[in-house]
């Protein structure tokens, strides 16, 4: 019976250290092999030569992710203030460069040469995919070059009266909430703005809080914020493996079901709008057709989907996702 015992205490104990290493050396090892390979070295004496706050050895600023919010946002305030106009912290081993003065914002936006991102946006992609936002190379430049027609000064300016209105509806619920003459969170006030606005803009909706698969939608989009904020600023995240068998994970599923399915489901409808609106004015030319009325950004893709073949409906949603987000 001792026996037993002591044997289950130690299968016990082996199992705790296995499952307090394995995800310490999945986190570690990479940050201690830039340290010791040529790449890894090369790597950290050149971002080294960026000023930034002390970090310590391996883990870097990794005690950052146990801050609050609130500290976190005054620590990144603090450091953009005092190594103006740029900086760098390391998450183990993954450098993250802060750009705050505007002449290197427009020397790197302005370059069509160093187009491939940065590790952060790969947490992006399972909502976006490859959109303009997370895609490099010839996808990039195709799409950019395809998509840039759609935000001309005149089809934006087709859009001013519906910024207006929203505009003037946001004014309204700021002046009822000042009334009170209690301090108020501005956040989700301003937040709901915008995201009418980009839905009206972007897939030509207007959101109905009333309607319970937009409202699943505007919740989704909360909750894939939550997830995004915890894999970049948590780095045992980072690590798929420990992301995967988290809780962070399922909820990342259960959103971009919801997320998804709806954007699907929005392209399905305006891609038989698109047919039908087509067929009952097939003598009009197609520029007297686009004149016709003030259009989407997703109507504009699904026009050069359905006239030019130059989209499938993945990169359509890809795409509307991307301006969404």
């Amino acid at each position: 019976m001792e026996f037993t015992c002591c044997t289950l205490w130690i299968w016990g104990l082996l199992c705790f250290l296995v499952i307090l290493l394995v995800p310490l050396a999945l986190m570690l090892v990479p940050a201690i092999l830039t340290y010791i390979t040529p790449d890894g070295r090369r790597k950290r004496r050149l971002i080294n030569q960026i000023p930034g706050p002390t970090c310590l050895p391996v883990i870097g600023h990794i005690l950052g992710a146990l801050m609050s919010r609130q500290r976190l946002l005054e620590y990144r305030r603090e450091n953009c203030i005092k190594y103006y106009p740029i900086y760098k912290i390391w998450f183990l081993h993954q450098p993250l460069v802060n750009i705050v003065g505007p002449e290197y914002v427009e020397a790197i936006l302005r370059s069509s040469k160093h187009i491939d991102k940065g590790w952060v946006y790969r947490y992006f992609k399972p909502w976006l995919g490859e959109g303009l936002l997370t895609s490099g190379g010839e996808k990039w430049f195709s799409h950019r070059k395809m998509l840039t027609p759609t935000f001309h000064f005149k089809i934006l300016e087709e859009f001013i009266p519906m910024f207006a209105e929203n505009s003037s509806a946001l004014a309204d619920r700021l002046s009822v909430e000042a009334l009170t003459g209690k301090p108020f969170d501005i956040v989700p006030i301003i937040s709901q703005c915008t995201l009418n606005i980009i839905c009206e803009s972007a897939m030509g909706i207007k959101l109905d809080r009333e309607d319970e698969e937009q409202r699943k939608y505007i919740a989704a989009i909360h909750e894939y914020g939550i997830v995004l904020y915890n894999r970049i600023v948590k780095p045992w995240y980072s690590v798929d493996l420990l992301f995967n068998i988290s809780s962070l994970a399922r909820k990342q599923s259960e959103t971009l079901k919801i997320l998804h399915g709806f954007t699907e489901k929005v392209i399905k409808d305006k891609k038989m709008e698109y047919i039908k609106n087509k067929s009952e004015g097939s003598d009009e030319p197609v520029e007297k057709r686009r004149r016709r009325k003030v259009k989407a950004f997703l109507e504009l893709l699904i026009e050069l989907s359905m006239e030019e073949n130059l989209l499938t409906d993945q990169e359509i949603r890809e795409e509307v996702n991307t301006f969404m987000f």
